[in-house]
């Protein structure tokens, strides 16, 4: 009644706002909603993806120049560094970021809002899920896991062709490697082997020497099917280590095949084995993160270990 006396009264929609992103993990260019500005000069685009990479940070001239220019420098490399600089703002502006860049004491430094940098958010969400696999908390670890590799399903600075765009890349690709790694391992211990073996059997055909992910394949295959498929994995890890490094497998991986041998007198063929619980401590000096002691509360016949979780290293700059 009320209503109908003073008109309607309802709110008026609300208006969706977008955020321009920042994407590195693909080609370098910016994103608002569904459209796309990408800086047109190669080297307007290196710039932006050195200052993105460590937003909110100064990046000295000469490291920029190098990263740049590499070995062949232009005669004038700062005013040529501002020129670029001030392409990059054009393009910002384009894109209505709502960054800046700035200069500062002999270098330039990206002002801006880390979670509007892809690189920044799969950082953020590995370093969250580190610390949520640490606390014992697998569920959410797999939920960060996974949106941190949905960032980078891509060729980073697939549109940076210089030297200091080549070291970043190859970096970043061992970041994602390593956090696809850890989320399998949190993924095991939920129970998920029939559904991570298709990846980790790819993993370990991109990466045959990674005895770590040769390790986590060894545990699947045992899950899904008993003790053959494990075995023929270690076997296949050990010719190649000796033939191509000369060296046997390390005693992490050792032991797993140990475990794996003496198991399976214990248990019926597919019955498969569940990861040791781990107690996570914090680490001690010089030990990676996630590599606590364990209790070992295995039912008897269970493999004892697998491999503790590695640090994500930032990108070189220079």
């Amino acid at each position: 009644m009320y209503r109908a006396a003073i008109g309607d009264v309802s709110e008026p929609p609300r208006t969706m706002v977008v955020v321009t992103q920042i994407m590195l993990l693909s080609t370098v260019h910016l994103r608002s909603g569904e459209r796309t500005v990408r800086p047109s000069h190669e080297r307007v685009r290196c710039l932006l993806a050195m200052l993105a990479c460590r937003s909110n940070e100064l990046v000295p001239d000469d490291a920029l120049v190098d990263g740049i220019w590499g070995d062949s420098p232009p005669a004038h490399p700062v005013d040529s560094l501002y020129t670029c600089a001030l392409r990059l703002r054009r393009t910002l502006s384009a894109a209505s970021y709502s960054g800046r860049v700035a200069r500062s004491r002999g270098g330039y430094i990206l002002e801006a809002d880390p979670h509007t940098v892809d690189l920044s958010r799969f950082r953020r969400d590995v370093s969250r899920a580190h610390a949520a696999a640490r606390a014992g908390q697998d569920h959410a670890a797999d939920r960060l896991f996974e949106k941190a590799i949905s960032l980078c399903t891509e060729t980073p600075l697939a549109d940076v062709r210089s030297d200091w765009a080549g070291r970043t890349r190859e970096t970043l690709n061992r970041h994602r490697l390593s956090a696809q790694v850890a989320a399998a391992e949190v993924g095991l211990r939920l129970g998920r082997h029939l559904e991570l073996l298709p990846s980790l059997e790819a993993l370990s055909a991109a990466h045959p020497l990674d005895e770590r992910i040769a390790g986590l394949l060894m545990v699947a295959r045992y899950r899904a099917g008993g003790q053959a498929g494990a075995l023929t994995c270690y076997a296949a890890l050990r010719r190649r280590l000796v033939e191509e490094l000369g060296s046997e497998p390390g005693p992490a991986v050792k032991e797993l095949h140990e475990d794996i041998l003496s198991s399976d007198a214990k248990q019926s063929p597919g019955q498969g084995v569940r990861l040791a619980q781990q107690r996570r401590v914090d680490p001690g000096p010089g030990q990676p993160p996630g590599r606590g002691a364990t209790d070992d509360p295995r039912p008897e016949g269970e493999p004892r270990r697998m491999y503790g979780e590695r640090p994500v290293m930032q990108p070189p700059v220079g």
